[in-house]
């Protein structure tokens, strides 16, 4: 199996049977089974760090991809009507003690 990475240590998977032998041994780097399996396993959970590949690529070439944050999400209908029941509770609670106070 042959890998071939660009700059941002994005990665991809060749075989001579099927892109060339020509091309995996000029374009890509040859990678065991076993790290082969590892980066599919992990699936897409590392990139290469570009700056460490000397002539082999292993698992200490590896960095962990950094996390996106998530996109933004409208809140649901229960989400909308949690809120607003605790601001009135919060409401309810302020007149009551603005009415107990004023008693006082």
């Amino acid at each position: 199996m042959y890998i071939k990475f660009d700059k941002n240590g994005e990665y991809g998977f060749y075989t001579p049977e099927i892109h060339g032998e020509k091309f995996c041994e000029n374009e890509c780097t040859e990678i065991t089974d076993d790290f082969y399996n590892f980066l599919i396993d992990n699936n897409g959970k590392y990139l290469i760090n570009v700056d460490s590949v000397v002539d082999t690529i292993t698992r200490d070439n590896l960095t962990e991809r950094p996390k996106t944050p998530e996109e933004p999400r409208e809140p649901t209908e229960q989400e909308i009507l949690q809120e607003q029941i605790k601001i009135l509770q919060e409401t309810v609670d302020m007149l009551i003690l603005d009415s107990l106070e004023s008693d006082m």
